[in-house]
């Protein structure tokens, strides 16, 4: 049975804890910096669990419809409000931000409010849109562990893409990159996530949890992609 026909309570539980960090993060800053750590790589490795391991042209076509359609609808709709109403109140209204900018921001999609003041956190559609392309053409191309070295191999240079030139890429290119790396791991380990029950298993959290902490100490700076 497919993970589309099949429903995993797990999998339910986690993406309502990912949403509901998303919001806790925004509405508490002190604790923004270890949300972040989280909450987006979440997102992607879940996503990566129901990647096919052969996509159809069909599938392609369908999923850009199923992500831009809205996308470009949403964008437009919201910078149009932003343009007329919204720039003009709360924090957008103390910075001097850029109409043409953030207009060029909807077909850019890049995130940042240089570009998206009127709508940030679309970033992500076209985001895992990327993503699932760049992922369903290394799995019908390659075969085997050069799958995962190619993924390793696109995170590396997403990673120093980013540390190097500090210039985001168009419909977020350089976080797609290092967010494949997380797909690829839902991907990897999708049959093993479905076969293994993991009810009860409080050591294999805490165990989780002890390594997230332990990372977090040794590197306390907010990690966004």
């Amino acid at each position: 049975m497919s993970y589309a026909s099949k429903r995993l309570n797990w999998i339910d539980q986690a993406r309502g804890l990912a949403i509901f960090m998303v919001v806790y993060g925004h509405n508490f800053p002190s604790i923004e910096p270890y949300i972040y750590s989280v909450h987006v790589p979440l997102f992607f490795l879940i996503s990566g669990i129901f990647q096919p391991a052969v996509v159809s042209s069909q599938q392609w076509i369908r999923r850009v419809k199923q992500l831009l359609i809205p996308y470009f609808f949403w964008a437009t709709a919201l910078f149009l409000f932003w343009w007329t109403v919204g720039r003009k109140f709360g924090k957008s209204s103390t910075q001097d931000l850029s109409v043409v900018d953030n207009f060029m921001g909807v077909f850019y999609a890049q995130g940042g409010p240089e570009y998206m003041d009127w709508g940030i956190p679309l970033w992500f559609l076209p985001c895992i849109l990327l993503v699932f392309l760049m992922h369903s053409g290394i799995t019908r191309f390659f075969k085997g562990k050069f799958q995962s070295i190619l993924v390793l191999i696109l995170g590396v240079v997403g990673i120093l893409w980013a540390k190097a030139t500090h210039i985001h890429l168009p419909w977020s290119i350089d976080v797609a990159m290092v967010a494949l790396i997380f797909y690829h791991l839902g991907f990897a380990l999708k049959n093993s996530l479905k076969d293994h029950p993991y009810t009860h298993k409080w050591w294999l959290i805490a165990l989780l949890f002890g390594v997230h902490i332990t990372g977090f100490y040794f590197n306390p700076e907010k990690v966004d992609m």
